[in-house]
Order: C-alpha cells, then structure tokens, then sequence
C-alpha cells in the first residue's frame, strides 16, 4: 500500500511539472511577440506623424498584433491535445486492467465512457490545482 501511495504522489507531481512546463513555455513565447511588439510601438512613437514609414509600420504592427493572437489560440490547442494525450496515456493501462477484470459485465463503450469522464475530471482538478 505505501509504494501505491508513492506511485500516487509521483503521477501527480509529474503532471503537475508537465503542466507547469507547458504554462511557463506559453508564457515565454507570448514575451517574446509582446517585446517584439512593444519594441514596434515603441518605434513608432518617435517617427513623424503623417511619414510613410509610420503608416507602414502601424500596419506591420497590426499584423504581428494578429498574428500573436492567432499563435495564442494555436498554442492553446495544442496544449489542451497534449494534455489530453498524457492523461489518455497515464490511464490506458489501469483501462486496460480493468477492461479484463470486468470482461462479461461492462462494454467496451462503457469503460470507454467511464475512462473518459474519470480523465476529463483528472485534467481538470490538475489543471485547477496547479494554476492556482
């Protein structure tokens, strides 16, 4: 049982390092057009108003402006897969345990569901736990 609940606090200090790996790399990514952007406006201010340049300029911040928030999204997107696929993964052995264990009484389609809503759960009591 001791070795059980070492394996328990193990699994949960691994996601809750994988999450905040993924959380600090979106972070730092997101510095990253925020400086690119700052340094842009920052630029801006100093070019005469009515100039080519500065409309030229406005324009190409507007566009890493769309671009930032397109790669926001992306990013987002990808994480949620990726801690979709962790948690699948942590859970596709005990899954497949118990599919043997309860062969002749639950379906397939149930255990399925029934993993399902337990990861969907998992994810978001980590999730949770970790950002705040």
């Amino acid at each position: 049982m001791n070795s059980l609940n070492e394996f328990e606090r193990y699994i949960k200090e691994a996601r809750k390092k994988y999450l905040n790996l993924e959380l600090e790399t979106v972070k730092n990514i997101k510095n990253i057009f925020a400086r690119v952007t700052n340094r842009l406006r920052e630029y801006l201010y100093i070019l005469p108003e009515e100039s080519l340049q500065k409309k030229y300029y406005n324009e190409l911040l507007a566009y890493i402006e769309r671009l930032t928030s397109e790669l926001n999204d992306e990013l987002l997107r990808q994480i949620a897969q990726g801690r979709n696929l962790a948690v699948k993964t942590f859970t596709e052995h005990t899954k497949n345990i118990f599919s043997e264990i309860t062969k002749g009484i639950w379906s397939n389609t149930d255990i399925e569901a029934m993993f399902t809503a337990i990861n969907e759960r998992a994810l978001l009591a980590v999730t949770t736990r970790t950002k705040a």
